[in-house]
């Protein structure tokens, strides 16, 4: 198996996790599903989530998926006061 499969076949073992948290974050099902499609994206370029340890990979994810919701929310907050 070649790495890109091995990488794919993980990611395919973390849609359900990527999208229940996008989905706890964002309360809307369709942006969800696009943020979950975003954060498998950035994941598999993601040298150290490879590196993590199979038992901490959701904290990662959960993190990952935190940090832009926040990222995200901060800079809309900011746009409207500008």
């Amino acid at each position: 198996m070649t790495d890109f499969q091995y990488k794919i076949n993980r990611l395919r073992q973390c849609e359900s996790i990527c999208y229940t948290i996008c989905l706890k974050l964002l309360q809307n099902e369709q942006q969800a599903a696009k943020a979950a499609e975003w954060l498998l994206k950035r994941l598999f370029t993601d040298e150290q989530f490879w590196k993590t340890s199979e038992a901490a990979r959701d904290r990662y994810i959960f993190r990952i998926a935190s940090n832009a919701y926040l990222n995200q929310t901060q800079m809309r907050s900011f746009m409207k006061t500008s």
